[in-house]
């Protein structure tokens, strides 16, 4: 990970948002005006795009704006969803942004960087998942540099939006924030679920009988080891596999998708779904069969299908000391958790075979997990609203 690259786009946003941040309070508001925007006011994706396209299509009373400030993209989304896109640099961008009386973030990026950003203003995150693994000042690897970083964001923040009381300390934790700014709320991009993308399906799905995912968190210290058994076999894994009529597809952080294996990948019976091709894979996630994961939050929002999981904490120890857990994780993690390829294979095909495999402990960690089941997106809004008195 280029964390470098990371930490200098933040710094450059950040002190190219300073005197704009003081600006803005003595700025007059649109109380119509919605800002949305995601990591590093870069890309289109999360929960901010879930609950912005909802917008456009049912709440015709609000004016939604996204922050994109990559032309290209940003062109391609503005011919898709119509004149909605916006920078943060341009000064009549800039004006938008500032007047707006609402902005909802998916990460801890906000349409514009500096310092009391939450005055005269509700600044909404609604996360990009829930924070099973510590995060902001609860994560277990935390920096000097960080932890300034954090304490200084908190103050532009209005609300943490937390989809369970499960995460509801991890929220406050994030940034040392006060119990009433934690609010209970869906995560929009689980209406997702029940709507996969008929394209995204036609095109990376195959017609197998049965498609997975195997998608394995990020490690910030080491690289992640895809099917860590001392016992893996190419052959025998791929013989299985097409016996079963079995497609998995591999879905990893950027930034190691390079480093798979091409022995790995060349099987027929296992693909790569690239963050080039499908940027946000709870367009697709409903599509999947069974999900195969560690540590990533993307299995809460699977329990909402009740489909089975498997997962591989081959280093559950590490992790757990170095990142830490916001959970019981061991309690949490409703599916087997196979030690060899052997056990791996056996599990799986139970699991494909028998619906009733796991079900008890998925649904009932689905309901601890989980707060809400239907209209997210719905629910969310309807939480910004109540709160920002629209």
């Amino acid at each position: 990970m280029n964390k470098n690259k990371y930490k200098l786009t933040r710094l450059f946003q950040f002190l190219f948002g300073f005197i704009p941040s003081l600006f803005s309070l003595f700025v007059s508001r649109n109380k119509n005006t919605i800002i949305f925007n995601s990591q590093l006011n870069s890309t289109f994706e999360h929960n901010s795009r879930s609950l912005f396209i909802y917008c456009i299509n049912h709440e015709k009373d609000i004016n939604c704006k996204y922050v994109v400030n990559d032309e290209i993209k940003r062109q391609e989304l503005a011919k898709l969803y119509g004149d909605h896109f916006i920078t943060n640099y341009r000064l009549r961008d800039i004006l938008t942004i500032l007047r707006s009386n609402v902005w909802v973030c998916s990460s801890l990026e906000t349409p514009l960087m500096g310092f009391f950003l939450n005055i005269r203003r509700n600044v909404f995150h609604l996360g990009h998942g829930s924070p099973v693994k510590s995060i902001g000042l609860g994560e277990g690897y935390l920096s000097f540099s960080k932890a300034v970083y954090y304490r200084i964001i908190r103050t532009n923040f209005s609300y943490f939006m937390s989809s369970s009381p499960a995460f509801d300390k991890a929220w406050r934790n994030c940034l040392d924030i006060n119990d009433f700014q934690v609010i209970r709320c869906p995560q929009a991009r689980c209406d997702e679920l029940s709507i996969p993308s008929p394209e995204l399906i036609e095109r990376h799905l195959s017609c197998s009988r049965y498609n997975i995912l195997y998608a394995p968190t990020w490690r910030p210290l080491t690289e992640t080891k895809l099917f860590p058994f001392d016992d893996f076999d190419f052959a025998k894994l791929n013989s299985f596999l097409e016996n079963r009529g079995i497609k998995i597809h591999l879905r990893l952080h950027p930034n190691f998708e390079s480093k798979v294996s091409q022995s790995l990948v060349h099987l027929d019976s296992i693909s790569l779904i690239s963050s080039n091709c499908v940027k946000d894979i709870n367009q697709l996630l409903g599509a999947f069969d069974l999900l195969i994961t560690d540590y990533s939050s993307i299995y809460v929002d699977f329990l909402l299908t009740e489909k089975p999981l498997i997962f591989l904490p081959y280093d559950l120890e590490e992790y757990s000391r170095v990142v830490g857990f916001s959970i019981d994780y061991e309690k949490l993690s409703p599916g087997p958790k196979p030690k060899t390829m052997t056990q791996f294979i056996e599990d799986l095909d139970a699991l494909l075979q028998s619906p009733e495999y796991y079900l008890t402990e998925r649904r009932t960690c689905n309901q601890i997990l989980n707060s809400n089941f239907e209209d997210h997106c719905t629910k969310a809004i309807a939480s910004i609203k109540n709160l920002s008195r629209f």
